[in-house]
């Protein structure tokens, strides 16, 4: 997208650029923009300070989140669009507040693939127990030797169904698919469709499945992978605090590793960024990071004058981008006046060369 031009002169600057994009959870839209594309025109040489909001792409793969988070366990090759929170670790976490859930209508093949230590041969399933989730009713099991369809009985109160397997698992791996369902239903609210609901394992436990590791994220150092300013990667500053913004609130801020500033010549600059790990931009800020001098000023005063019918001119700036004088009528008997240089022995010193 190419920005509007504007005569900025000597002005303070700030070029603030957004990345149009949706609510991740709405599984029928996608972000209008994935990656920021713009460019703008200078019209004086400056030099910029660079700050950068980032966002956690909430649609990414479970391992790539996994990683970014420095999290480990079970992943799932499908989930809820949109919610990190339900990805196939959570099944294995032991925490039974949160769950692996599948996608709307897209639930028979969704699979949960487990690390394990050793043979699994019983298995503890927890599901939901109401009707807001699909329920799921066989299971196709793979390990290293193949595919074993097996029934998944009906849950008793708390949601839990034990599954036995014909033979003990082998492998350093075994996947659960969802082979069928009790299908639950709901309205679409776009088209009034019905719509299948998700299925869902709050958690799956057995002798042999490892459980979910969390720990703290460690931070990924400088990323020149993510903003570039006219072909030029700018190296952020991505630590162990921003991933924990990124995790806990979905963004963060940070600025370049360097504390450089950016020049800018005159004349048209792009801005680029890059989705990568899990990892996208929201939002890139560049702010005026000297001042620049302003431009001396001229010999013009103006005075306070009284026009018939109008009454004191009193109310007086400079636009300096169109190099022209202000004046505005002020109807009281209180003389004020105003400009950017301030009132001096009663008359009014502008800046710049006005005509």
């Amino acid at each position: 997208i190419r920005l509007p031009e504007y005569a900025v002169g000597n002005s303070p600057l700030a070029v603030v650029l957004t990345r149009l994009r949706t609510d991740p959870l709405e599984r029928w839209r996608s972000d209008p923009e994935p990656t920021l594309r713009r460019r703008f025109t200078v019209d004086t040489a400056r030099s910029v300070g660079v700050t950068v909001t980032l966002g956690l792409d909430e649609r990414a793969d479970d391992a790539t989140i996994d990683a970014l988070m420095g999290t480990s366990g079970a992943v799932s090759d499908r989930r809820l669009v949109g919610d990190p929170a339900s990805r196939g670790s959570s099944a294995t976490d032991g925490d039974p507040s949160t769950a692996w859930t599948t996608p709307f209508d897209d639930v028979v093949g969704a699979t949960l693939t487990l690390p394990t230590t050793g043979p699994v041969q019983e298995i503890s399933l927890q599901q939901p127990v109401d009707d807001r989730y699909s329920t799921i009713t066989e299971l196709d099991v793979t390990d290293a030797t193949g595919t074993t369809r097996v029934a998944v009985p009906k849950p008793d109160a708390t949601g839990t169904s034990t599954v036995d397997l014909p033979a003990p698992t082998t492998g350093s791996t075994v996947s659960l698919a969802i082979a069928a369902i009790e299908a639950h239903t709901t309205t679409d609210r776009r088209f009034a469709e019905q719509s299948v609901l998700p299925a869902s394992i709050i958690e799956v436990t057995a002798d042999g499945i490892s459980r979910t590791v969390a720990t703290t994220p460690v931070g990924t150092g400088c990323r020149d992978d993510l903003l570039s300013v006219d072909g030029t990667p700018i190296a952020l500053a991505v630590d162990a605090a921003a991933l924990h913004d990124l995790a806990t609130e979905g963004s963060t801020t940070v600025h370049p590793c360097d504390s450089v500033a950016l020049p800018l010549g005159v004349g048209t600059h792009d801005v680029e960024s890059m989705r990568v790990g899990g990892v996208e931009v929201d939002r890139a800020v560049l702010t005026d990071a000297v001042a620049l001098a302003p431009a001396a000023d001229a010999a013009v005063v103006v005075k306070s004058s009284f026009s018939p019918g109008i009454g004191p001119l009193v109310g007086v700036a400079y636009d300096s981008p169109n190099n022209r004088v202000l004046v505005y009528p002020d109807f009281s008997t209180d003389i004020v006046r105003y400009s950017p240089a301030g009132v001096q022995s009663g008359e009014v010193t502008l800046a710049g060369a006005p005509t």
